[in-house]
């Protein structure tokens, strides 16, 4: 019974597998599963694997959608899918799919048994007719590895059919793919500008901004962070600004507002802070709290854990505002903590609680009184550790610390695109990475 019950099974499933008709259209391939009945739906081949199987030919075709799905696909060659349909089959194209999915059981994954296979019209080129079309001068080709897949003569292709008359090409530190490009663009007729994004660290931290005279152990302190809506100082905006003032190692005082962006607050910042458009709605808008928000940091030193971006945050909404910039002398404990911790290999504000043994609640991060506070308390014995020997050190003096040697090594590298103005630019670059 056992054995007529595992065939009943089997002869259902291969019923199934082959029965056609009545394709229902799916817009996702992420959303097909093995249990739905026949499907419908259309992509682009990215990949195709034949083999021969007693002179039949088998198909294994890899789908991808526009929303980032993908998709295998096996078919037999036959009287509709025939040789001619399966040659033209090549990466990029464009096909409707009919089929059912199923369990593969090799692959361990959700694939489809193809009943059809037609092929659709590529992708349509939409001419760039702006009066003067830009020039792209950040480009990866197949050879920045776990970047890029694309070809320069695709590149060069697809940039012709725009309307393009120069590119640039800018691999991630290799220059492999200069023969290419070079020989891309003389078939193409674009202009081919060569470049390098190199991987780059700088050997000074920026520990202040503003230098000031100001003795750091008589210092007024006001301790900051900011929450936005994103990282861009320019097209992002603040959502809440929290902060603590300090006066000889005593708080004196403490601020925490809400400010509305006057915009959507993205999902992911919302999960991130807990900071939902409900809660700003109603609240002042930058305009109307940055005069408390100047008031209350005065002349005080600024602390922050990464000052390049709260800071400059600050200073962006004030000047967008009609107010003046700030002049406040600033630390950054995020450099400061690279200085004295060089071995560390993640300074976020978290790691550095945990060199100072401060509690730090992942559940109440993200909100700027929260990160303000804890950020006051692994201030005050950084303080400490970078004037136990120089007592009367004023601010400007910790712009000229040393980078440890030890710091090299884990400091995380800025990506920056050199072009080639000439020949010998083209040669010096091709030089450095022969």
């Amino acid at each position: 019974m056992e054995t007529n019950y595992k065939q009943m099974l089997k002869e259902r499933e291969r019923a199934r597998l082959n029965r056609r008709g009545n394709y229902s259209y799916i817009e996702q391939i992420d959303s097909i599963t093995p249990t739905m009945s026949n499907v419908d739906f259309n992509g682009k081949v990215f990949s195709l694997e034949k083999k021969e199987f007693g002179g039949n030919t088998r198909v294994t075709i890899g789908v991808a959608d526009k929303f980032g799905g993908a998709i295998y696909v096996n078919m037999y060659e036959n009287s509709a899918f025939t040789k001619e349909v399966i040659n033209s089959l090549i990466k990029g194209t464009n096909v409707r799919v009919r089929g059912v999915p199923f369990n593969d059981d090799f692959n361990k994954a959700t694939t489809i048994k193809g009943h059809y296979v037609e092929l659709l019209p590529p992708d349509e080129i939409v001419a760039d007719t702006t009066p003067e079309t830009r020039v792209e001068l950040h480009l990866h080709s197949n050879m920045s590895y776990m970047d890029a897949v694309t070809p320069m003569g695709k590149y060069c292709e697809y940039a012709k059919a725009l309307g393009h008359k120069a590119m640039a090409i800018t691999d991630h530190a290799v220059t492999q793919s200069y023969p290419d490009a070079f020989k891309a663009a003389k078939k193409s007729g674009i202009k081919m500008l060569y470049g390098v994004e190199f991987y780059m660290v700088d050997e000074e931290l920026h520990y202040i901004k503003n230098p000031s005279k100001t003795p750091l152990n008589n210092a007024k302190y006001v301790v900051l962070d900011l929450e936005t809506t994103g990282l861009s100082a320019v097209y992002d905006r603040m959502i809440e600004f929290g902060a603590v003032k300090v006066e000889n190692g005593i708080e004196t005082g403490r601020i925490d507002i809400l400010v509305n962006p006057e915009r959507d607050i993205p999902n992911k910042i919302q999960r991130l802070t807990h900071i939902t458009d409900d809660m700003v709605e109603n609240q002042p808008t930058a305009r109307e709290v940055l005069p408390k928000i100047l008031e209350f940091i005065d002349d005080a030193i600024l602390v922050t854990h990464n000052a390049d971006f709260d800071f400059n945050f600050l200073q962006e909404e004030c000047k967008r505002n009609g107010f003046k910039p700030i002049k406040n002398p600033v630390i950054d404990t995020l450099s400061l903590s690279r200085y004295l911790f060089p071995e560390a290999r993640a300074h976020r504000l978290g790691n550095l609680c945990r060199q100072f043994e401060v509690a730090y609640d992942k559940t109440d991060a993200h909100r700027a009184d929260y990160d303000a506070s804890v950020l006051n308390e692994v201030w005050q014995p950084m303080l400490t550790m970078l004037t136990k020997n120089n007592l009367k050190m004023v601010h400007e003096e910790l712009g000229k610390l040393e980078t440890p040697k030890a710091l090299l090594k884990h400091i995380r590298p800025y990506h920056i695109i050199a072009l080639a103005k000439n020949n010998e630019g083209l040669k010096s670059l091709y030089n450095l990475y022969k």
